[in-house]
């Protein structure tokens, strides 16, 4: 059964989430949640 997922950056609105079609987008999810865990105040995607 297909299914869409979607992600929301932090500070930003519902209306601007990231949808994962991809291979590709799910790395670059990924890599940004790696990026943001780096941070002093780690946020949640």
């Amino acid at each position: 059964m297909p299914f869409m997922v979607k992600y929301q950056l932090p500070h930003h609105d519902l209306d601007a989430l990231i949808s994962i079609a991809s291979e590709d987008d799910l790395q670059i999810m990924l890599e940004e949640l790696e990026r943001l865990s780096t941070l002093p105040d780690p946020s949640r995607i």
